[in-house]
């Protein structure tokens, strides 16, 4: 029996419109920001039970202060509008982002520029079933305000032929000046 696998993996590091307060967090309130690529994006405020996490890494430790799952509520042709869910349930055809924000502190290079990289993996009852690696590039070369990444998500495009299930979507950050990782996980239902 063949399974029909149909999810792809992106992600995307966001920075923050100009004219937005940097002290306050992306969260607070309902925020326009901008994704290096020059579609806009809105996201909601995440609920307060997402709570602040840290990871270990090798030379430093990276922290996240809230992560969870959204999905596109934009109306198609219209730019991306993540709303972030209630629960965890996802109809198949439907986008999954994993969101991360207040991701830092990462260390700046000579240059004054950090360098992030970031990989996602998919995985289901039986193992992996997608995953990509090396995903921001030179993309992830960027000067950040307060060594801080306000937003990064990462989304898995599922279709009709998307078996049904629960899966795990991890997304692991990585800073390559400072030698700090952070990799946060969350489970869906796909009905």
């Amino acid at each position: 029996m063949v399974r029909k696998v149909f999810l792809v993996i992106t992600a995307t590091l966001i920075m923050i419109v100009s004219g937005l307060m940097m002290s306050s967090p992306v969260w607070a309130n309902s925020t326009e920001i901008r994704a290096l690529n020059p579609a806009p994006i809105q996201v909601e405020p995440l609920p307060s039970q997402f709570v602040s996490t840290t990871a270990q890494g090798a030379a430093h430790s990276l922290k996240v202060g809230k992560v969870a799952l959204a999905r596109n509520t934009a109306q198609p042709g219209q730019p991306v509008h993540m709303e972030v869910t209630a629960n965890d349930l996802f109809d198949r055809g439907e986008t999954i982002f994993l969101v991360l924000n207040d991701v830092g502190k990462f260390k700046k290079g000579a240059d004054g520029k950090h360098a992030i990289e970031m990989e996602i993996e998919v995985r289901d009852v039986t193992g992996i079933r997608a995953a990509q690696k090396g995903i921001l590039g030179e993309k992830g070369r960027v000067t950040l305000p307060d060594d801080t990444v306000p937003t990064l998500f990462g989304n898995v495009n599922t279709s009709s032929e998307t078996d049904v299930g629960t899966y795990t979507v991890s997304m692991t950050v990585y800073d390559k000046i400072g030698g700090g990782k952070v990799t946060q996980s969350l489970s869906f239902l796909l009905k």
